[in-house]
């Protein structure tokens, strides 16, 4: 399928109207793709000698990118020799050039999150300089031994990490987050339009294994009013973390009982308690009130004329930090990398959180991290122990 026709019907069980708005207010985030194809593996062919080199050059670029200095230390975290991983059974794309095979150079299984480093080839028959932002074409997750894809809600980032002129070939990074728990594989497409047209390269399929993750959990159990709607209360019922993100569990009142409890003009306290005031270009009271939710994790700017007005504080994670083992914090508002230090609404493979009231926040670090360094974790002035899942 094309990526326009799949990206509603790849769904099951999730409310169309809470995932379009909800991606609106994942912040920094990349835009979301779904996509859909048939795979088969195949084998891989033998590359010459220089790849080898290449392939070296792409893999310390990939460790620069996760802020890994020895990688024996991360488990969850594997390099891949040139030819080294299977290549997935392909066929041509309409109206792209094809740019060949892609390397596996490295992967990050973490939680329910897979990051590849890709090495792509450049290609001369497409000229380079009018070629837009690289892009995923299709990508599908496959169990074991499965010959046909399962339908789930993965959320994909991709982007470009490095380059090689010597060698011509980019280091691309592809993320595929909220990966089912019988994932086997994931076999994608990597391609790069030429801008504001329907061409480009395509890429060969990629076929890329989901290897086994480690984490951790505390239980925490603690209830946190809205600052600004005390009726409005939240519950941080856990906190998970893994190689390279932590994952926060909250349980907060239902869209339907959060109205109910409103009372008369519900909308419009709603409103204005996200927005600071009532406008008539507001979004409509389901954006309300999954900002409200949002708002209690990640600092928001009033959405008011001002363009001063504050920045809301991290009203339920304010001063978390993992605690290490050599006495050091690790202080999650304080991560520099990409999509890192924003806490974003994870997909949900099974229920509609405005239905539920249960929501997963997701955090990317800065650096992966070696979970046996880690001990607690400190939230509100407390400290909650970790202890393997």
């Amino acid at each position: 399928m094309k990526h326009e026709e799949l990206l509603l019907s790849a769904m099951d069980g999730v409310k169309e109207e809470f995932l379009m708005e909800a991606y609106e207010y994942k912040r920094e985030k990349a835009v979301i793709r779904k996509r859909g194809i048939l795979i088969a593996a195949a084998a891989a062919a033998v590359l010459a000698v220089t790849a080898g080199a290449v392939t070296l050059s792409m893999r310390d670029s990939a460790r620069a990118d996760l802020g890994i200095d020895d990688p024996e230390k991360i488990e969850e975290y594997t390099e891949y020799e040139p030819g080294q991983a299977a290549q997935a059974e392909d066929a041509p794309v309409a109206d792209y050039t094809p740019g060949g095979q892609v390397e596996l150079v490295s992967t990050l299984c973490s939680g329910g999150d897979l990051v590849a480093y890709l090495s792509v080839p450049d290609c001369a028959e497409v000229e380079k300089e009018a070629l837009g932002l690289w892009d995923i074409g299709e990508v599908d997750v496959y169990e074991a031994g499965a010959s046909e894809p399962l339908r789930s809600n993965i959320s994909i980032n991709i982007g470009e990490t490095g380059y090689d002129p010597e060698a011509g070939t980019t280091l691309v990074r592809l993320r595929v987050m909220d990966l089912p728990e019988s994932a086997d594989h994931v076999c994608a497409r990597v391609i790069r339009r030429v801008e504001k047209e329907e061409r480009g390269i395509a890429y060969d399929m990629a076929q890329i294994p989901v290897t086994e993750s480690a984490g951790l959990r505390a239980i925490i159990g603690k209830t946190v009013p809205h600052p600004n709607l005390p009726e409005f209360q939240a519950q941080i019922q856990a906190v998970e973390v893994y190689a390279d993100y932590v994952s926060v569990k909250v349980k907060t009142p239902t869209y339907d009982e959060t109205m109910a409890m409103l009372g008369d003009n519900a909308r419009e306290k709603l409103e204005t308690t996200v927005f600071g005031e009532r406008v008539d270009s507001a979004p409509d009271a389901a954006h309300a009130y999954i900002a409200l939710i949002d708002m209690m994790i990640n600092p928001y700017e009033q959405m008011t004329a001002d363009p001063d007005s504050p920045r809301s504080p991290h009203y339920i994670l304010e001063g978390a930090a993992l605690d290490l083992e050599d006495g050091t914090q690790l202080v999650l508002a304080e991560q520099e990398r990409e999509l890192a230090g924003v806490w974003s609404i994870a997909d949900s493979h099974l229920d509609d959180p405005m239905q539920t009231g249960q929501w997963t926040f997701n955090c990317v670090l800065t650096n992966a991290l070696d979970l046996s360094e880690i001990k607690s974790v400190t939230l509100g002035g407390e400290t909650y122990p970790l202890t393997a899942e």
